[in-house]
């Protein structure tokens, strides 16, 4: 691929992860150990396993079509066998010619992500290659399965807390009697059990071209080990986000005006400054 392409490319998937809003029925984001799942508790492992959520973008008060850019779920991964395995999880978007769990499925979407031990306790993002657009009031299901983990001596489920949530999260299983998707509440001793799988969105009004600031200095650049951002007086910093070159969230935090870069591997990277005052976008180079 030449080089331009790959660029253009590059600079689109950034754009459009910029331009993104996470739909989430969780509380919180905290990812915990201990999801209910069909698993070998003596073994270690996990059978075959598929977490579910429903979203309906209107209870969102999104009230236009919208493209499903993604998903992102916690993940727990034991690696009971000391193999270090990888992985693979497929990520699926269905809809429901019933109110979900009933009805029957069709799939419009679908991604394999590869994860391992290194990604326990971590929120997982995954972009679908070509994303579905859908209406405000289209119920959007998540399905992420999880095959058995049993010859790799693996247990890998979708992540979860119990801090709360405004709608079921659903686990089926082909291995524990055949379960179909069921409130996870239901099953058992696990009423506060809920899994963080969330539903990613294209915001067609978080434009990156959005620069309205003016006085916000990001410094020094190139970075070594610490970024820092100064703005004005009267703005108050709502989010501070650094995306490198596929569009994907670093993770890093803003403390004090400051962002800790050193686990950043060398590269180019957007930075992103959202305020009360608007938006500010910038390249930044870490060295």
């Amino acid at each position: 691929m030449k080089k331009i392409t790959l660029l253009l490319l590059m600079t689109f998937l950034l754009i459009t992860a910029i331009n993104a809003q996470t739909l989430s029925h969780s509380h919180d984001q905290a990812i915990n150990n201990g999801t209910v799942a069909c698993a070998n508790a003596s073994e270690g492992f996990s059978h075959n396993n598929s977490f579910w959520r429903s979203y309906t973008l209107s209870d969102f008060e999104i009230t236009t079509d919208r493209k499903v850019l993604g998903a992102e779920f916690g993940l727990t991964f034991i690696d009971t066998g000391g193999t270090d395995p990888v992985v693979d999880l497929t990520v699926r978007l269905l809809t429901s010619d019933a109110t979900f769990p009933a009805g029957t499925f069709t799939e419009i979407a679908s991604k394999v992500v590869s994860v391992t031990a290194a990604d326990n306790l971590t929120l997982i993002s995954v972009t679908f290659d070509t994303p579905p657009t859908v209406t405000s009031d289209t119920e959007v299901i998540i399905q992420v399965e999880a095959l058995s983990g049993e010859e790799a001596i693996v247990d890998v489920r979708v992540g979860e807390n119990d801090l709360g949530e405004d709608a079921p999260s659903y686990l089926s299983s082909t291995d524990c009697e055949g379960i179909d998707p069921t409130p996870i509440s239901e099953l058992g001793e696990f009423p506060s059990s809920h899994i963080v799988l969330n539903l990613v969105v294209e915001n067609p009004s978080a434009s990156i071209e959005d620069n309205n600031l003016v006085g916000v200095s990001v410094y020094p650049s190139p970075i070594s080990d610490v970024l820092n951002i100064t703005m004005p007086a009267n703005s108050t910093i709502i989010k501070a986000s650094i995306f490198d070159l596929l569009g994907r969230d670093t993770g890093i935090n803003i403390t004090n005006d400051t962002m800790n870069t050193s686990k950043l591997a060398p590269g180019i990277y957007m930075f992103l400054l959202e305020t009360n005052q608007g938006k500010f976008t910038t390249k930044i180079v870490k060295k």
